[in-house]
């Protein structure tokens, strides 16, 4: 099964198993037929690659045999034997502790998505898919201006934690223009999403608001509507284009458009 575990260590990518991370995506990404996706999967808050019991490689991006019924990898369709499921990475960051903590670490774990994604990019043609829940996705946003046009295709965002302003900046980077970013949100997240702002508002300014339930394609891309737990996970190759002089909003193409969305609860 095309399936890589990352840990960010510090401010730079290593792999899980016992091989250097660039040995390990070349066997990885040699054997992925033509046109085929890859995916970087990213956990959110209080899980901790370090500590056995808050593992998400154990829990929530655990792969086939060892995944639980919540595993990611096999919601998204990795390891069902298809030729072109892609490459699945399950990309884990320190994220216990203090709120405070992981949302520092955060940003430091960007800078090895931001590296894992560079070294994918040499070795594979096409652009990289990023699922990200909750602190994950400060980690996705941050790590896109450091990043070169066209390296993120499409970027699904649950229940995004970061906010607007910090957002906003990220999505405006080269290569947050040319992404197609959705950040999906609940009803159920409303006390947490507050909590968050109140906490972390001395370290914005203020007036703090936090992302939550917004839809933002800063470049003319189509509206996809697949479930993320599609049976395959092709849709993460890159969007194709909108008609002519139209974009998913129906507005005149080049300007950024914001949507609010909010799913069922």
């Amino acid at each position: 099964m095309p399936f890589l575990a990352v840990n960010a260590n510090a401010d730079q990518p290593v792999a899980v198993v016992p091989q250097p991370l660039d040995e390990a995506l070349e066997r990885q990404l040699a054997v992925l037929p033509a046109g085929a996706p890859v995916l970087v999967m990213l956990h959110g808050y209080r899980y901790s690659p370090s500590h056995r019991r808050n593992d998400p490689h154990r829990a929530i991006l655990a792969p086939g045999s060892q995944a639980q019924p919540q595993s990611w990898p096999r919601r998204m369709g990795f390891g069902r034997g298809s030729a072109d499921e892609g490459l699945g990475i399950a990309f884990g960051w320190e994220a216990g502790g203090s709120l405070w903590r992981a949302y520092a670490e955060a940003g430091r774990a960007a800078q090895a998505l931001a590296a894992l994604i560079a070294l994918i990019r040499a070795r594979h043609p096409g652009p990289v898919g990023i699922l990200a829940h909750s602190l994950g996705a400060r980690v996705a946003l941050a790590a896109l201006p450091q990043l070169a046009p066209g390296d993120v295709g499409r970027m699904v965002l649950l229940a995004g934690a970061e906010f607007a302003a910090v957002a906003q900046t990220a999505l405006a980077s080269p290569a947050g223009q040319s992404a197609e970013v959705l950040n999906v949100t609940s009803r159920e997240n409303d006390l947490y999403d507050f909590l968050f702002e109140r906490l972390l508002a001395p370290f914005d300014l203020l007036p703090a608001r936090w992302v939550r339930g917004w839809i933002c394609r800063t470049a003319p891309r189509s509206r996809s509507t697949r479930p993320i737990t599609a049976p395959r996970s092709s849709a993460w190759a890159t969007p194709p284009p909108p008609p002519p002089g139209s974009s998913a909003t129906g507005r005149a193409t080049g300007a950024p458009a914001c949507s609010r969305f909010t799913a069922p609860s």
